[in-house]
């Protein structure tokens, strides 16, 4: 009966140093769950922070692209207006640009290039000028030529 009471208790002693060996290594893997957790954690408030961060340049930038086509849509509806009587080229380069800027205003994320105000103005006998101040920004202004001076330069012909 000893010798049984002896096996029995070696075999329980046993049994409980595993369980405290498994206790311990479910204690150690919580543990590092819970560290890959909070790291998991400040990893997605990052990425939210670095998109929130995206999304408010994309507006802005989208909001300054957009206000110098505004702009041009203005003053090139004045001109549609004026050139009624323009040859029908000066006509046709007008409904292109005016198709390009109504593409760009619905488009997000494409601004307006130089080289289309370049292209449009020297069409035109216009000019752009740039004004830039160092933490402040630019300013582009374009200048549009006068009825009278389309008309001189025979870019604009009165209808009879």
């Amino acid at each position: 009966m000893k010798r049984a009471r002896d096996v029995l208790q070696h075999a329980l002693a046993s049994q409980l140093r595993d369980l405290q060996a498994l206790a311990e290594e479910i204690a150690a893997r919580k543990r590092d769950l819970q560290t890959a957790l909070d790291t998991a954690r400040v990893a997605r408030d990052h990425a939210e922070a670095a998109s929130r961060v995206k999304s408010n340049f994309l507006g802005l930038v989208s909001h300054e692209l957009r206000n110098p086509l505004t702009v041009i849509q203005t003053n090139l509806h004045l001109l549609k207006r004026e050139a009624s009587a323009a040859p029908p080229s000066m006509q046709q380069m007008l409904g292109r640009i005016g198709n390009s800027t109504a593409r760009l205003m619905h488009t997000p994320g494409v601004g307006l290039g130089l080289s289309l105000v370049r292209e449009m103005l020297d069409a035109i006998g216009g000019r752009v000028e740039l004004s830039s101040t160092v933490g402040v920004g630019s300013t582009f202004t374009v200048l549009l030529p006068s009825t009278a001076t389309l008309r001189a330069s025979g870019r604009l012909k009165t209808a009879v």
